[in-house]
């Protein structure tokens, strides 16, 4: 079996506040929120065309790593937190994402996007699949609008945790009422319509196949994982073109260590979607041993600087690992492609 790993080609030009570089103000004094906020404009226009320059690789470049490492520097800045300029880059990120989805579709493999923090689209040539997708009701920056879009676009939601950065209740719904499944663990969102499918057993693996309701059939395996004593559900997806991703969510526990290392056994995964702050990191990556990890959950904006893992210490923890890794900015997506 031989694996080739596919960039995916980034499109649209940026231009954050719609208006020309040329009209940046000359002078601050007594006014350093304009100053910083014009200051993250142009800096953001710069690191996306970098990232554009040099996408989305198993192989880093110089240019690209300290593309990422300026995100790290503006989306540590708690002062940016509740700036247009903020609100104006998720603007963007989300139109990249659904941009790409319209004109792009993929006739060969699987395109992973990364949306926001742990939340992914992963695009096959029948099945279009969301992961822990959020809106406004907890991330004002984001534009509702934008995420209809993005659901127009998908065919099933999975959730795999209750906490508010990966399981939106408004976002669920409006998969809902487009007739689309929503899987999620038992005990959320319990009582809601028949297209919610509540899956979680304590101890065992469930094995399912989903059928969306474009006729296309998922196969999914369901692990109960737990953050902390949240439980946790950690999916692994296999399309219709059976390839599998399979997403962490935010396990997070001690005493699940004993079955994750069991994992490789259970499932043979193509694409890992792992949160950058497991613990454990190395033994749970050999543990699962997929073919290519996608990092998620960088930058989370509802957490402390202290825990809003940047770019940089990401790439200090991969460092040991060697399975081949891509750690990707907001909006951008890779292009996995398995060829036997």
């Amino acid at each position: 079996m031989k694996n080739k790993f596919v960039c995916g080609i980034c499109l649209c030009l940026w231009i954050i506040q719609g208006a020309a570089q040329a009209q940046i103000r000359q002078y601050y004094h007594k006014d350093p929120q304009s100053l910083l906020e014009d200051q993250s404009t142009i800096i953001l226009d710069h690191v996306y065309k970098t990232l554009d320059r040099y996408p989305p690789d198993t192989l880093y470049t110089n240019e690209r790593k300290l593309a990422l490492f300026s995100l790290d520097g503006i989306l540590h800045d708690t002062r940016m937190d509740t700036s247009m300029t903020l609100k104006n880059y998720f603007k963007y990120v989300l139109d990249r994402v659904i941009d790409s989805l319209q004109s792009n579709k993929t006739a060969t493999g699987i395109r992973i996007f990364k949306v926001y923090n742990h939340g992914f689209i992963i695009q096959s040539e029948s099945v279009t699949i969301a992961i822990d997708l959020v809106g406004s009701s907890r991330h004002w920056y984001i534009d509702d609008s934008q995420i209809q879009k993005l659901i127009d676009l998908s065919d099933v939601l999975f959730v795999t945790h209750r906490h508010g950065d990966h399981a939106d209740a408004a976002v669920a719904d409006m998969f809902a009422k487009q007739e689309k499944k929503v899987i999620v663990p038992t005990g959320l969102w319990e009582e809601k319509s028949s297209n919610y499918i509540h899956l979680r057993d304590s101890s065992a693996t469930i094995t399912k196949d989903i059928v969306l309701g474009n006729s296309k059939q998922l196969k999914i395996k369901v692990f109960p994982g737990h953050q902390d004593n949240v439980p946790n559900n950690i999916y692994a997806i296999t399309t219709p073109e059976n390839l599998t991703v399979m997403h962490t969510g935010d396990q997070a526990n001690k005493n699940d260590r004993s079955w994750i290392r069991e994992l490789r056994n259970e499932v043979e995964t193509d694409v890992l979607l792992l949160h950058c702050w497991m613990p454990n990191l190395e033994e749970a990556i050999n543990s699962i041993n997929p073919r290519l990890i996608i990092t998620g959950h960088e930058n989370e904006l509802q957490h402390s600087i202290d825990h809003r893992e940047p770019y940089w210490l990401t790439f200090n923890k991969m460092k040991s690992i060697t399975t081949p890794y891509v750690i990707m900015a907001w909006g951008e997506y890779y292009h996995y492609k398995q060829i036997y």
